[in-house]
């Protein structure tokens, strides 16, 4: 599990550094977000397929959408 929490913070850690707009967490099977992603203020899209529950959360009024299929 520690090493998908590092993956997971590694994908945060370059979509901050890159003003990245998508950020491609699937098949990580998350329970929780990371208080990190609050962070990427130019997120538009979210993609959270395979996570294991479906939360609520809040991240920021740029992220338009989130995809959880």
């Amino acid at each position: 599990m520690l090493r998908v929490y590092e993956r997971v913070m590694q994908l945060i850690r370059e979509a901050y550094e890159r003003y990245l707009t998508t950020l491609n967490l699937s098949g990580n099977q998350l329970t929780q977000l990371p208080p990190e992603i609050k962070e990427l203020k130019n997120l538009t899209r979210l993609y959270l397929s395979s996570s294991q529950n479906q939360f609520y959360f809040h991240i920021n009024k740029s992220l338009k959408t989130i995809f959880m299929i």
